[in-house]
């Protein structure tokens, strides 16, 4: 099966993956790595839980775009938080 891989314009550059990858033939989009950062690499909202968990989901619409999809189209969502106390 071969597999398209993106770097959407508007998410910070990966340093050792791709942003997002779409099955070919199929309707399957994996999304992953999105972190708080802005198109620049830049942290945003750095000490501001809310604010960066913000700038992660506004990169995951981003991400979910570049492949033609939304929200409305995700089935599973897993986040991890590390570092928060």
């Amino acid at each position: 099966m071969a597999v398209t891989l993106l770097n959407p314009g508007g998410l910070p550059a990966p340093q050792a993956y791709r942003q997002v990858s779409v099955a070919s033939g199929s309707t399957l989009v994996s999304v992953a790595g999105q972190v708080a950062f802005d198109a620049d690499g830049a942290t945003v909202a750095p000490g501001d839980f809310a604010g960066q968990v913000e700038q992660c989901y506004l990169n995951v619409g981003t991400a979910l775009a570049a492949a033609g999809a939304s929200f409305e189209d995700v089935a599973k969502l897993t986040v991890y938080v590390v570092d928060w106390t």
